[in-house]
């Protein structure tokens, strides 16, 4: 969020957002090896920011919707590489 002067500040997320888009894509990066279709999707977090990431870790594809409660998981992808998930809502 803009401070003062306008400059950015880092805070911390609850870590806690809304599906508001996805959709299905072929593969962008051939280092990434997903099976597809896969969603990409993007998520509003709860302090108003929104969030691309790969698709949610345990909903099927087909049980996605709009408004659906997500949280962040952190998953390893490589060597030293963590990538943003949002998995269903635990509480």
């Amino acid at each position: 969020m803009p401070n003062a002067v306008g400059a950015l500040d880092w805070e911390i997320s609850s870590g806690r957002g809304r599906l508001i888009l996805d959709g299905t894509h072929q593969p962008l990066m051939r280092d990434f090896v997903e099976p597809v279709p896969y969603a990409v999707v993007v998520v509003e977090m709860e302090e108003g920011v929104r969030m691309v990431s790969g698709h949610p870790r345990d909903p099927e594809l087909s049980t996605l919707a709009l408004e659906l409660p997500l949280e962040v998981v952190f998953e390893t992808v490589a060597e030293g590489v963590r990538f943003p998930f949002f998995g269903p809502r635990r509480s």
